[in-house]
């Protein structure tokens, strides 16, 4: 979309050994053993910032090329999880490679 470097990832971690979303009981999230990353925004070659939470509900380039990394990330990871997914991935791109696939 801008025809630029990324020179930056903004992301909320990788490792925390914990179940998914955080319940009591369940499944070990990806982040328990450091196999998923929470991606909230990055940094262009110039400058620019775009973040998920502020960009992804636009109807701009910014949102465009959020939709371009999450389709792209698609072709990468196993599991991509973006603001589509549900309101807990508001304000990231969860993306993992583990045991199931998804894309949303």
């Amino acid at each position: 979309v801008y025809g630029q470097a990324v020179t930056r990832v903004d992301h909320l971690g990788s490792f925390a050994c914990r179940n998914m979303y955080n319940r009591e009981n369940g499944a070990r999230s990806q982040h328990a053993s450091a196999n998923a990353l929470d991606i909230a925004g990055f940094r262009l070659a110039d400058g620019r910032s775009v973040n998920v939470l502020k960009d992804w509900p636009k109807d701009n380039k910014d949102a465009q090329f959020l939709r371009q990394v999450r389709d792209g990330a698609c072709e990468m990871f196993s599991v991509v999880l973006s603001p589509d997914y549900n309101a807990a991935h508001r304000n990231h791109f969860h993306v993992d490679v583990g045991g199931w696939s998804v894309c949303r």
